[in-house]
Parts: C-alpha cells; sequence; structure tokens
C-alpha cells in the first residue's frame, strides 16, 4: 500500500481513519499522523445505553482516540468508516467547519458519535456502531 496515496491509514476494532496527510502507512493499531503525532483508537462503546451522553442529551454509540503526540492534532478532513469494503468516496470525511472541535491536544482525547446523525455537529458521523459485532 505505500506509495498508492498521500495519506494514512488505521484500522482497529472495525474503525478505519484515513487522514489528509503524510505518507501512506498501514501501522495496524495507530496513524503516525502529522507534525509528530499519533492517534490511537483508545475506546469504543456501542450500545451506550447511559453512560456518556453527547452534547443533545442523547446516548449515542462513540468511540475515543488519543494522541499520545507531542504536537497537537486537527483531525479534520481525514476520513472514517466502518466498513472497508465501500469505496473511500462513500466513507465519511471529517468536517473541517470547526478546528477548535477537531483538533486534539498532546496527551488530550476526542470523542466522536458513531449515531448516523452528521447534522448535529463535525463530532457525529453518518454510521452507528453495532453492539452485536
Amino acid at each position: 500500500m505505500r506509495g498508492t496515496t498521500n495519506a494514512m491509514l488505521l484500522l482497529t476494532f472495525g474503525i478505519t481513519l484515513f487522514g489528509c496527510d503524510g505518507e501512506s502507512d498501514i501501522t495496524g493499531l495507530d496513524i503516525i499522523a502529522p507534525e509528530d503525532g499519533v492517534l490511537f483508537v483508545n475506546e469504543i462503546m456501542p450500545g451506550n445505553d447511559g453512560i456518556y451522553a453527547d452534547e443533545n442529551d442523547e446516548y449515542d454509540d462513540w468511540f475515543e482516540l488519543f494522541n499520545s503526540g507531542s504536537e497537537s492534532v486537527d483531525i479534520c478532513g481525514m476520513y472514517v468508516t466502518d466498513d472497508v469494503s465501500l469505496s473511500m468516496s462513500e466513507w465519511w470525511r471529517i468536517p473541517d467547519t470547526d478546528p477548535s472541535a477537531t483538533t486534539i491536544p498532546p496527551g488530550g482525547y476526542l470523542v466522536l458519535w458513531a449515531d448516523g446523525q452528521p447534522d448535529q455537529g463535525p463530532l457525529h458521523v453518518d454510521f452507528k456502531l453495532s453492539g452485536t459485532g
């Protein structure tokens, strides 16, 4: 896969994140983001029935990213999917409308809501997670 695109790929726990910058690299459980940041899928919550509510007081499914790097990483423009059999044009692109919402500070965490309601904001993806795998 190296050299076929100008981006990075993360495939773990059924969530795929495809970056918009950098060198193509499948690295297992992490992606190496621009500017020394390293992102990990830290936690996944399918079937959220009362653990953590979004800004609309809805208990939607979610997954959390962790930036273990020493610099902030803005994930806007990256793509995310739960189905790698789809063409990339069908993957959800993280909007670039609010960098303050999509930037993960060094050592920081960011929750993306897998609720199928992207109209609720830049952190709401267009698919839902399956509690049964």
